[in-house]
């Protein structure tokens, strides 16, 4: 699988729920079925550097700062820096995604 399926991949997830995504299998196993849960969070790397993908995320998507940051591994303080420096209006504190 190409990183860009991966990613397209982990998009579709997040546009299902918030991260961190709880995914759970049932592993049969001889003695009966065993339930086991794994905890997926996205690494998107430095795309929030990325106008047009942090543009797409923050105002089309509707995705938070948090929500991106999340995705990215930094902080919301980093990409609203991003947004600022990509003359990206942000939306005022404490508004909440739709």
């Amino acid at each position: 699988m190409e990183t860009n399926e991966i990613q397209d991949l982990l998009l579709h997830m997040v546009e299902m729920q918030q991260p961190p995504w709880n995914l759970s299998l049932n592993i049969p196993a001889q003695d009966g079925d065993y339930r086991a849960q794994i905890v997926v969070t996205p690494d998107f790397g430095d795309k929030y550097k990325d106008k047009d993908w942090l543009k797409d995320m923050y105002l089309t998507r509707d995705y938070t700062m948090q929500q991106i940051a999340d995705m990215c591994w930094v902080t919301a303080a980093t990409v609203n820096s991003w947004l600022v420096k990509h003359g990206i209006e942000t939306r005022s504190r404490g508004r909440q995604a739709l």
